[in-house]
């Protein structure tokens, strides 16, 4: 039987730095959410903040500043704001982060699938969007070198 297709869609997945994620993992999934393709990024960062704050238990006075500043990665008051755990746009990768040594990541995926392994567990495969970088980016990135 040929298979399916898969759909496009906003992948949420912990990640970690280093070999932070073998001591942090604590029996966590590795895959956060799936939300729809044609949310805007703003909410997408809104839900990633969200997931973060309330997955690694930051305190009730962190959550209450976030509240104020919830609209939207585009909203003036999260520059002002001293929540510690808003959504950035990694402009190396073109995806939003949230987090430090162990994060969330949202991106755009395609042909996301669910595939059943043998052993009848469930595994998503999916192919990442080409990172389309910004001339200013390119010259940043060509100084690195």
């Amino acid at each position: 039987m040929p298979q399916k297709k898969g759909r496009s869609a906003w992948l949420i997945t912990w990640e970690a730095t280093g070999g932070y994620m073998k001591g942090a993992k604590r029996g966590r999934k590795k895959y956060a959410a799936i939300l729809n393709p044609n949310w805007s990024p703003d909410v997408v960062c809104t839900i990633l903040e969200s997931l973060y704050a309330y997955e690694e238990q930051v305190s009730l006075i962190d959550c209450l500043e976030y509240a104020k500043v919830s609209s939207g990665v585009s909203s003036p008051a999260r520059k002002k704001s001293p929540y510690p755990y808003l959504a950035k746009k990694n402009p190396y990768k073109g995806d939003y982060i949230c987090g430090d040594s162990l994060y969330l990541r949202a991106r755009l995926v395609d042909e996301l699938q669910v595939i059943e392994e043998k052993n009848g567990r469930e595994k998503l495969v999916w192919k990442d969007r080409p990172v389309v970088l910004s001339p200013r980016m390119k010259k940043l990135l060509r100084n690195e070198d």
